[in-house]
């Protein structure tokens, strides 16, 4: 699992090391809602950015997990990806659906599915203006 979770966390880090974002203006903090949906059996890692654009980790035993954070002004991009435990996968064809929201705005969007072994990996973006 561990492997898993830092090769989860490498792509993340390579995706927010190449943004950036500096307007000039005052930063305003922002309400957002990460949130997993979908048939998945398996057991689930989960990494999402918190208020200040740090990497966590949570843990889903079941589904529909969300998770609400108001994110800082200064941070540019955050982060949601989910991947299979490795101890017990779901089945091949289930399916995730990521959602990150901006308020009550969906602003980023994506559904995978299990391979042939029940295993799935995959993480998102989302830049701020």
């Amino acid at each position: 699992m561990k492997k898993i979770i830092w090769s989860l966390a490498l792509v993340i880090m390579a995706a927010l090391g190449s943004c950036s974002s500096d307007d000039g203006s005052a930063p305003q903090s922002r309400e957002m809602k990460y949130e997993i949906t979908g048939n998945y059996s398996g057991e689930m890692v989960i990494v999402y950015s918190d208020e200040g654009g740090n990497q966590q980790i949570a843990e889903a035993e079941s589904l529909p997990w969300s998770k609400s954070v108001t994110i800082d002004g200064d941070v540019s991009v955050i982060v949601l990806g989910a991947s299979n435990s490795v101890g017990n996968p779901g089945n091949e064809g289930e399916t995730i659906l990521l959602k990150i929201y901006r308020g009550d705005s969906v602003v980023e969007e994506s559904t995978v599915t299990a391979i042939s072994d029940g295993y799935m990996n995959f993480a998102m973006t989302y830049e701020f203006d």
